[in-house]
């Protein structure tokens, strides 16, 4: 039988196993450094300070030629698993020999990991990941600073000499328990001598550590007690040892008591121990202690800083207000000192100028520095100006810390977002946190919330607004403290359920983020500020009364003065209070980092087919009490008349016809006869679609808000063999997100996207197209404004043109005239346009009723002689004149007029010069 060795002899082999691993560490570092190798003998590991006279006698010279054939990169490593929520295991380093591609990676104490000789050098930059020794690795950045390559070397050899001087002092740890504890690596990376003798060291530890309280605190990570093979840690916690009764106490990290131990052996509370308490297993990460060690020396070091910490004291960093003074008291009620809130250095030199005013504003709001009583806040910024990466910043930023004595603000985040963006926000979180280990837990579908208990320090709680409606339940078992809804003009109709359910979280702090506050009427935006704020204007009836009803007087062009100084006073009194929860900015501000964008409104007249059909169904409804339509309602009538200007076949393709739409349908010509030119539009389409993208191979997005339509719009495709993608509303998620990939690919051939502007208008980024018509208008000018923006934003290289088209002297006009007013009332609560209401559009409520009239000239253009604009169509600017007596459309008199017959070149460049034919009128305006 083989016998097992003495203690003395194992000791002899620990020595002996780790003289070998340092010489091999050591290789490169003896090229470099002026220190021999009977320096390093047996002898010399006894006494710290043997060891502080080697590195004082040490002279580390940078060898060029070192980084000349090796590069070194920080790294994250975990064991490879098949999990789908993986977390990293440890930080370490990756040294690459160039000469022989060979790379090995070492952890945090430089203990050799493994070995990996196929790779391509030429992919290893910051981001990639790859697999050495059976780990997976990711790396974060290069090391280029040999100084700082030595010094990490230096650093691991401190750290192993450490646990060879513990292994030999064991009889003294004995006598000494916590002395350990003293000598933790904390101490040795940030350059802490001891003193010589080891009874002084002894004693110092004893008088800094040992305090009259009698307890001894701990920083811990803890975790369930699990039989798996791969375990993860739950989060983080204190661990406080009562020495008088020998009894440990666990406390998470919100100073809760989640164990208690009995008899508690204080030689085992060793750092890197673990120690079971009830039904928890932790492990000591560091001493906490507040006194200082006595009579310590202060050595210098070659150890690195944290890495952050320089950066930011390096550019004075992204710092956050301070608490004003007068609600100091309210917000801080404990007295704590005042702390400097610092954003993260990676996220601040990625922000740009507005983006960090919005972080800014969103702080002062959710800490209620402007008012302690209303901590919310609507982020409403225009489409594109990244209001996610704001919201993340922030909520990164609390997570760390907070004013007052730098106690971390938030623990838990639930952000609402609809279905289909509930990956968008996933990835967003791992774009541009997963450097910071911060993740997201989605839950939805297969991920039910329960599964969130085994995964609680993640921070990040995704859901959509259906899941969260129907487990309302389970989401108020969670202490959240922050709320983020996206999208959140859902919420704009505050008796609906989900507005319901997300009040009954009663979470303190919440963040609407959308891009169009107002889309019908001022009441819905009372109902986001009464969301978010609640008792901020009071009860409805007060809004309106204060508010509402002066603002919608002053609209009409018929207003007495009277009635508009009190809109005017109204609306100051407004914006003062909106500005304090309130951020709004458009796409301008982002446009000195985006290419030029063109937009056209292009009036066509519609063809002879489209007159006589809409002079026919117009007939029909005026006559409708005397004949058998009389059941025929104003809805029905407006959806006829909306088909007729798309295309007249699109109304004998209705699924239930009714008696208007069978009579119409034998006036129509055989449907072999019929093609683009009995459209007006449809025809304008197909001779851009040859100009551009078959001439010039430009990609263009179609949008319209009809199935049907999209139907008609890809069939004129198939028969130009242009080949397209489409997304409307019966596309599932992962072939939306397929389509939208292969479309922004510079490979893929499709020169169209067919896009409908409900389904796809939110969330998508089509910057592989640089031209996008809207083929139809909706009467919610914010379904349209989502949908234009799809290719003008962050990413685009080419200039942008963007198409509306309007078939003039109908139904289609008076709804972009409608849309007119609408951006109008939205831009009186959030933009102050008012301060001159001569400049704001504006419609009687004759004009907006009286829908079904047909224009008898067609060589007019309604909207311009609305304008009551002098210009001779021929794309000069408006004098100053012409603008102040103007009553109505004021907003387009911006916009360059150009009227038939057009200039030729202005017409090329828009890609419509053989589609000139039935257009009447353009407006067209550029943004640099």
């Amino acid at each position: 039988m083989r016998r097992s060795c003495a203690p003395s002899m194992l000791k002899v082999r620990e020595l002996e196993k780790r003289r070998k691993i340092d010489k091999l560490f050591e290789k490169d570092e003896h090229r470099n450094d002026e220190v021999t190798t009977s320096s390093l003998n047996e002898e010399s590991w006894g006494t710290s300070r043997n060891r502080g006279s080697q590195f004082e006698g040490q002279t580390v010279k940078e060898n060029k030629d070192t980084f000349h054939t090796k590069i070194i990169f920080n790294v994250v490593w975990r064991e490879m698993t098949k999990k789908k929520h993986k977390t990293w295991d440890g930080d370490g380093l990756l040294e690459v020999q160039l000469n022989t591609p060979r790379a090995v990676l070492k952890d945090s104490t430089g203990k050799y990991m493994g070995t990996n000789t196929k790779f391509e050098i030429d992919n290893l930059q910051e981001g990639y990941q790859m697999v050495v020794g059976g780990k997976e690795i990711e790396l974060l950045e290069q090391i280029t600073d040999s100084n700082q390559y030595f010094a990490l070397k230096k650093q691991y050899a401190e750290n192993r000499w450490n646990s060879e001087e513990q292994l030999q002092s064991k009889e003294a740890t004995k006598k000494l328990k916590i002395s350990p504890l003293y000598q933790s690596p904390y101490n040795v990376k940030n350059g802490v001598e001891l003193n010589n003798e080891t009874n002084q060291r002894n004693n110092a530890a004893e008088g800094s550590i040992l305090t009259d309280t009698g307890k001894l605190s701990f920083n811990v990570v803890w975790r369930e007690k699990t039989t798996k093979k791969n375990k993860i840690w739950n989060g983080d916690g204190v661990f406080d040892i009562h020495t008088d009764v020998k009894r440990g106490v666990l406390k998470d990290e919100r100073g809760q008591e989640i164990g208690v131990v009995e008899n508690v052996n204080l030689s085992d509370a060793v750092v890197g121990s673990i120690l079971v308490v009830e039904d928890k297993e932790i492990e000591i990460l560091d001493m906490v202690t507040n006194n200082k060690p006595q009579k310590l020396n202060v050595a210098k070091s070659n150890a690195p800083k944290p890495r952050e910490k320089r950066a930011l004291t390096k550019t004075n960093g992204f710092i956050l207000p301070s608490p004003p003074e007068n609600y100091l008291s309210e917000l801080n009620p404990a007295f704590l000192p005042i702390h400097a809130v610092e954003v993260s250095y990676r996220l601040a030199q990625l922000l740009r100028p507005h983006q960090k005013d919005g972080i800014a504003f969103l702080y002062k709001c959710v800490m209620g520095f402007h008012n302690p009583k209303y901590r919310g806040c609507i982020l409403a910024d225009d489409m594109g100006l990244g209001k996610t990466l704001q919201c993340l910043t922030l909520a990164h930023t609390l997570l760390k810390e907070g004013p007052y004595g730098g106690e971390r603000v938030l623990h838990r985040i639930l952000v609402a977002t609809p279905s289909s963006l509930t990956r968008n926000w996933e990835k967003e979180v791992n774009k541009w946190l997963k450097c910071e280990r911060m993740y997201a837990f989605v839950a939805g579908g297969k991920h039910k919330l329960c599964s969130y208990s085994k995964q609680q320090h993640v921070p990040f709680v995704i859901t959509s607004y259906e899941f969260l409606l129907a487990n309302v339940s389970e989401f108020q078992c969670l202490q959240f403290d922050m709320l983020i809804c996206d999208e959140g003009h859902r919420l704009k109709n505050e008796s609906t359920k989900i507005v319901a359910a997300l009040r009954e979280l009663d979470i303190p702090r919440r963040i609407i983020i959308t891009g169009t506050p107002v889309q019908n009427d001022l009441r819905e935006f009372y109902s986001l500020a009464e969301f978010v704020n609640p008792g901020i204007f009071g009860n409805y009836q007060e809004f309106h009364l204060h508010f509402e009803r002066p603002l919608q007087q002053s609209q009409s062009p018929e207003a007495s003065i009277e009635v508009k100084n009190l809109a005017a006073e109204r609306t100051r009194e407004l914006m003062q209070i909106s500005e304090t929860f309130v951020l709004r900015r458009l796409q301008e501000v982002n446009g000195q980092y985006l290419p030029r964008k063109y937009e056209y409104i292009c009036f066509v007249q519609p063809s002879e087919l489209q007159q006589f059909l809409l002079q026919k169904a117009l007939h029909l409804y005026t006559q409708r009490k005397e004949t058998i339509l009389k059941d025929l309602t104003p809805f029905q009538i407006i959806t006829v008349l909306k088909k007729i200007c798309n295309h007249p076949s699109l109304v004998a393709r209705t699924k239930t016809p009714n008696l208007l739409t069978r009579t119409l349908e034998r006036s129509l010509p055989d449907c072999t006869e019929m093609g683009p030119f009995d459209s007006s539009k449809l025809e304008l389409v197909q001779h851009f679609l040859i100009a551009s993208a078959i001439q010039n191979g430009e990609k263009c997005v179609l949008v319209s808000n009809h199935t049907k339509t999209l139907n008609m719009l890809q069939g004129l495709c198939d028969f130009l063999n242009i080949k397209c993608l489409r997304l409307d509303g019966s596309t599932s998620l992962g072939e939306r997100n397929d389509n939208v990939e292969k479309f922004n690919s510079d490979s893929d051939d499709s020169l169209v996207f067919l896009l409908s502007a409900k389904a796809g208008g939110v969330g998508l980024n089509l910057i592989g197209a640089s031209r996008l018509i809207l083929f139809d208008n909706d009467w919610n000018p914010a379904t349209d404004a989502q949908a234009i923006s799809r290719i003008w934003r962050d990413g685009q290289t080419r200039d942008v043109h963007i198409y509306r088209l309007v078939t003039a002297g109908c139904i289609e006009e008076k709804i972009f005239q409608r849309q007119t007013a609408k951006i109008s009332l939205g831009d009186c609560a959030i933009q102050n346009i008012t301060q001159n209401n001569e400049d704001v559009m504006k419609f009687t409520a004759e004009d907006l009723s009286n829908l079904f009239c047909l224009q008898e000239d067609y060589s007019l253009c309604q909207t311009h002689e609305n304008l009551n604009c002098n210009c001779n169509g021929d794309g000069e600017n408006l004098t100053l004149e012409a603008q102040t007596n103007n009553r109505n459309i004021n907003a387009l008199m911006n916009w360059k007029h150009y009227k038939a017959p057009f200039d030729t070149n202005f017409l090329e460049d828009a890609c419509l010069e053989n589609a000139s034919d039935n257009l009447m009128y353009i407006f067209c305006t550029q943004t640099e």
